[in-house]
């Protein structure tokens, strides 16, 4: 599960600075007094520097503190992936999903090389989405068999240089 903080339109103008804060497991940051209130400051005030704030975790309840509120009030923007049943009942109860959303989100599912979500626009709009990764993406981070061969083939040969393996995939047409 994935929110995002969307970046504001000051005046319609594009904004002077384009940043993009992520975070992922953000849960390990929820559950300490400390890195909560930072994250809580983050997604109160981050838009207004021109910055789009992404906070991944993978089960709602991790939204269900303080902090967590914040986020969720503050981010109009949702991605959803596949979720066990279990988690879709959380997710109703806490993100207050209505029928219908609920409903999209339980035909949403993974597939050999690309899957679906559910992304939850402001107002309860949105709808469900394909997410294919482009070559380079799939061979950077990819689950399947043959991504994760090549790759940790690669990083091998590198002496464990991401950026090497990387131009090595890249120069024999892999990306």
């Amino acid at each position: 599960m994935e929110h995002f903080s969307q970046l504001e339109d000051f005046g319609g103008n594009p904004p002077i600075w384009n940043y993009q804060f992520i975070i992922d497991e953000t849960w390990a940051l929820l559950k300490h007094p400390a890195t909560a209130d930072v994250i809580e400051d983050i997604g109160r005030t981050y838009r207004k520097l021109h910055t789009s704030a992404i906070f991944l975790s993978q089960q709602a309840e991790d939204f269900n503190s303080p902090a967590g509120r914040v986020l969720r009030k503050n981010s109009p923007t949702t991605l959803m992936l596949q979720q066990e049943p279990e988690e879709l009942a959380e997710m109703q109860t806490l993100l207050k999903l209505t029928d219908a959303e609920h409903a999209l989100l339980q035909g949403v599912q993974r597939h050999d090389g690309w899957s679906s979500a559910y992304l939850r626009l402001p107002s309860h709009t949105g709808g469900l989405i394909h997410l294919v990764p482009d070559s380079y993406t799939r061979v950077l981070v990819g689950q399947d068999a043959q991504a994760r061969t090549r790759r940790s083939q690669q990083v091998d040969a590198h002496g464990g240089n991401l950026h090497a393996a990387m131009a090595a995939l890249a120069s024999e047409g892999a990306l």
